[in-house]
């Protein structure tokens, strides 16, 4: 049963795992995303690399798209099974997070997750989407606003008394959120670093 199922949830993983950001930049530009810029498999270093509107809006779309699809797979095949549901969508982001092909070298999982949010729980990702557009606006840098808002996200589903801790796929919606904050821990320390080095030299 543990093989049939782990063979089962195998294409989510491999439809994360499909380097969007790697691929498109390399046909487009002969570039590497993985050695280029911030070294991150995604949009924003996508735009970073090549100051490409136009095509960082089509990774963007392409890695929500991996995670919607992911979710709208399990969902039909797994349908009476929220465990296998959760499971797949978390595996959607993992393989987006830590794609076999490139070394398991991916991006941070914000559009994946979002992606997947948006078929299991819409409204938590309503929110999710509008707080960081909120964020954003205020604080204006990207890493800022998806670890504020994931964490403020993390933190309400376990809240006491919030609706979605009876819910099923907070587990899942978790593993997700604890996903996406891992792999921002680079960039913060390496902003925490860079300012703590100009805080010296003043």
């Amino acid at each position: 049963m543990w093989l049939e199922n782990s063979i089962a949830l195998l294409p989510a993983y491999l439809l994360g795992s499909i380097p969007s950001a790697y691929l498109l930049v390399k046909w487009r530009y002969h570039r590497d995303v993985t050695t280029d810029g911030s070294g991150n498999v995604g949009t924003m270093n996508v735009f970073r690399t090549t100051r490409s509107k136009p095509l960082s809006v089509l990774v963007l779309l392409m890695d929500f798209s991996k995670g919607l699809l992911a979710a709208g797979l399990a969902r039909q095949f797994f349908s009476a099974d929220p465990f296998m549901i959760g499971a797949a969508a978390v595996l959607a982001v993992l393989g987006h997070n830590y794609p076999v092909w490139l070394k398991f070298h991916g991006g941070r999982g914000l559009a994946t997750g979002a992606g997947v949010m948006v078929l299991l729980a819409p409204s938590l990702a309503g929110v999710w989407l509008v707080l960081w557009a909120l964020v954003y606006s205020i604080l204006r840098k990207v890493i800022y606003a998806s670890v504020l808002v994931t964490s403020a996200l993390f933190i309400f589903i376990w809240w006491p008394g919030a609706l979605f801790v009876a819910n099923r796929l907070a587990i899942p919606v978790s593993i997700i959120c604890i996903l996406i904050l891992i792999k921002h821990i680079p960039g913060i320390r390496d902003i925490w670093l860079k300012s703590k080095a100009e805080s010296i030299e003043y």
